[in-house]
């Protein structure tokens, strides 16, 4: 049996001090996989449509990518999901293996090119990314909830930060927020596998439950996500007004 191994050294993401978004990469800084990303965002255009207010792709390790978001109009606010039902980063792979960088080991001990892992894709995978079919759902949401949700996907945002220790990090999940600022600038910024307990891991718990409502649509799983987005919004005000230097004169 062979043991497929990765030659090139892949890390899906890197885990950073989880208390603040961290800047986006872009092609300016030499993002890795830049292509990747590009068949990503080209695969979920809706993401970027005018009436999105605030947006999430998401980039899990072993399941495909996804984007969330809420779309505003005068008449309705709701979230709305959309997902292939292939990962999408197959396509990816399928070059990789093809020039050899991702290798297996054979029965001898030899690391040699994968041809029967390429087989198994190319059958398995369309030509076009487009030919994947789709998941999809939109949800509307009153305008209280999608205006608290709108407020904590900015107030992340605004705190957008480079880190300054880092730790490396595999597998997990990455997870790219942005939203419309100031009219038509759009703010970015990312985090991977947050810990819960902090306050990117609490905007990951709302993401969630905008999915799952959307998904599911069960009353149960609405009240949980007004919850959650209330105390966080609660809380992001709270650490606001304590940051907020005095506007008090004192005179001699």
């Amino acid at each position: 049996m062979k043991l497929r191994i990765f030659i090139i050294w892949f890390i899906s993401s890197t885990a950073f001090a989880s208390e603040h978004l961290e800047p986006e990469d872009s092609q300016f800084s030499r993002e890795l996989f830049g292509g990747y990303t590009h068949l990503v965002l080209s695969y979920l255009g809706s993401a970027y449509e005018e009436d999105v207010i605030v947006r999430l792709i998401g980039f899990p390790s072993f399941s495909p990518e996804y984007v969330l978001g809420i779309k505003q109009n005068d008449k309705e606010n709701y979230i709305f999901f959309e997902s292939p039902k292939m990962q999408l980063w197959g396509y990816q792979m399928m070059p990789l293996m093809e020039e050899g960088s991702v290798k297996v080991m054979n029965d001898e001990g030899e690391f040699v090119k994968d041809e029967a892992g390429l087989k198994e894709l190319e059958s398995q995978y369309p030509k076009s990314p487009q030919e994947i079919p789709r998941i999809r759902c939109k949800k509307e949401i009153r305008q209280e909830l999608a205006d608290k949700i709108q407020y904590v996907w900015q107030e992340m945002l605004y705190e957008t930060r480079y880190p300054r220790n880092f730790s490396m990090g595999a597998d997990g999940q990455t997870y790219h927020f942005s939203a419309k600022m100031f009219g038509n600038l759009n703010y970015a910024g990312k985090v991977w596998s947050p810990s819960p307990e902090s306050k990117t891991g609490k905007l990951v718990r709302i993401s969630d439950l905008m999915v799952d409502y959307c998904l599911e649509g069960k009353r149960r799983i609405r009240k949980e996500l007004e919850k959650k987005v209330s105390t966080f919004k609660v809380e992001l005000e709270n650490i606001n007004k304590s940051i907020q230097p005095s506007t008090n004169v004192s005179v001699d």
